[in-house]
């Protein structure tokens, strides 16, 4: 090597400086060589940047002295193989890419690129690393890490969030909705009290006796010729009783074919023997014939045969169409013919299976429905529009000594357009079953009224009538 350009080279002050990040190691380059220095190399370690820097750097110096250097490293693979040979020309030929844009490059060159650059620290380190020409129209290359970031909000959402938005959008429409409502219903029942104090009293009576809004509104829609109330509660009731509808034959004296069909636990079993006592203690046991269709409980015919023998009334049991045309025919001669079926929930499939099964056995049929004072009006309305499909000719209502209020089963009546041929008011067998008289089911209903513990609710009275009135007048 030429000992000029190497002692020239020699000549510069240079200096290695290390730091955990480049801003810091550019503050130690400024600290002891200051703003003038040459930064000629910068270099990523693990354990953070090495920055060499020079003072009283001169280009050409370097230049000649990088010369030298190549043509030592020409001479040290001259007898090399030729792969060799130019591979080490290659090495020791033209600077390095990192000398090309590192060399010359000042303290404030270098401070000036971190300062534009703020948010990008990482692209520092290509100056360790050999340019690449720029390839037209290519494409952003991504690290790992930032393509996992990226991807990690790109999952399609579901329309869950905006499912649950309008979900929780309706419920807030409804309880708005639900509260002006409220309002208006207060207002109008309040209208009702100062504007017709006597029907204010006069549904609040309604109430108590357990009748529905929507009937009792209609009960007590009259002209009443005077304010007092105990004459105009009288016109009520009659009204209530022109409502009622009476089943016009007495079975216990007419006869027939009459099954009794309804909900489980409804007492169809039981008043059923009742009639029969009743008809047998008229017209004699021989006249009387008991069937049976119910073969879905275990055991289901016991009772039935247990209140046969009692009065002397041999059971007989149908299992299908054919088996109660049978049975039928063979009773042909019996003035009354009793169908006790099997009791099943408004909601059971099977129960269009019995019912189309009791229109096909004969034309003479007469179905009574049978339910109890007891349930609740919703009970009662979709156990009637179960066996509408039947097409019931009257009905009856038991367990009227069990209920609280009896309003409820004659309001489903009323809007139904029941024919009430008989209610039960207990287990004797005969006892305890009447006719259906409107007159006396109104005494009755008043009657349990009386005994029973129910309280009037103020607000659910405004919110009730007051929305039904509210209703009617738009």
């Amino acid at each position: 090597m030429n000992e000029f350009g190497l002692r020239d080279v020699q000549s510069m002050k240079i200096k290695r400086f290390f730091a955990n990040d480049m801003r810091q190691a550019l503050r130690q380059v400024r600290e002891v060589m200051g703003p003038d220095a040459a930064i000629l190399s910068t270099d990523k370690l693990e354990d953070g940047v090495e920055i060499i820097a020079a003072m009283d750097y001169d280009s050409k110096i370097l230049a000649s002295s990088r010369r030298e250097q190549s043509h030592m490293a020409k001479q040290a693979v001259s007898s090399s193989q030729t792969g060799g040979r130019e591979l080490a020309e290659e090495t020791a030929s033209a600077p390095t890419t990192y000398e090309k844009r590192v060399a010359g490059t000042t303290y404030e060159d270098l401070a000036h690129r971190l300062a534009v650059d703020d948010a990008q620290d990482a692209e520092l380190d290509d100056f360790d690393t050999p340019e690449v020409p720029p390839v037209v129209n290519a494409p952003h290359r991504e690290s790992t890490s930032a393509i996992r970031q990226a991807l990690s909000g790109l999952k399609i959402e579901s329309n869950f969030g905006d499912s649950k938005t309008m979900d929780q959008l309706r419920e807030e429409m409804q309880g708005l909705r639900d509260l002006m409502e409220q309002r208006f219903a207060g207002l109008a029942w309040g209208n009702l009290e100062n504007n017709s104090p006597l029907r204010a009293s006069l549904l609040r009576r309604l109430d108590l006796l357990g009748f529905e809004a929507e009937v009792a509104t209609h009960l007590t829609d009259l002209e009443f010729a005077s304010n007092d109330l105990d004459s105009a509660w009288q016109k009520v009731l009659n009204n209530l009783v022109d409502q009622l509808k009476e089943y016009p034959e007495d079975l216990t004296s007419h006869g027939g074919i009459v099954a009794l069909v309804g909900p489980t636990g409804a007492g169809k079993t039981t008043t059923l023997a009742k009639l029969a006592a009743r008809f047998s203690m008229k017209h004699g046991s021989e006249s009387v014939a008991l069937i049976t269709t119910d073969c879905y409980r275990i055991a289901a015919h016991e009772q039935l045969r247990a209140y046969g023998r009692i009065m002397g009334i041999p059971v007989r049991v149908a299992e299908g169409l054919q088996a109660l045309r049978e049975q039928l025919n063979e009773a042909a001669d019996k003035r009354l013919v009793l169908i006790d079926t099997a009791g099943m929930s408004q909601r059971d499939n099977r129960l269009r299976e019995q019912l189309s099964m009791l229109r096909q056995a004969s034309d003479q049929l007469q179905s009574m429905l049978v339910f109890p004072a007891t349930s609740q009006a919703l009970v009662l309305e979709e156990t009637i529009e179960a066996f509408d499909a039947l097409s019931p000719d009257g009905c009856m209502i038991t367990k009227v000594d069990e209920c609280t209020s009896l309003g409820g089963a004659l309001s489903v009546a009323i809007r139904h357009q029941l024919s009430l041929a008989f209610m039960t008011d207990g287990q004797r067998v005969p006892e305890d079953i009447h006719r259906a008289v409107p007159v006396e089911l109104v005494n009755r209903c008043i009657d349990v009224a009386k005994q029973s513990s129910n309280e009037l609710n103020e607000e659910v009275l405004a919110k009730t009538y007051g929305s039904l009135i509210a209703n009617a007048h738009r």
